[in-house]
């Protein structure tokens, strides 16, 4: 269980990252 909700919360701070560069990209237009 405990191990489970680990690798939950990894791939939300993954997916948060994603969203923010993503984000960063479209602001800077590179």
């Amino acid at each position: 269980m405990y191990i489970h909700n680990n690798i939950l919360l990894f791939s939300k701070i993954q997916l948060i990252k994603i969203l923010v560069l993503y984000k960063a990209l479209k602001n800077n237009k590179i």
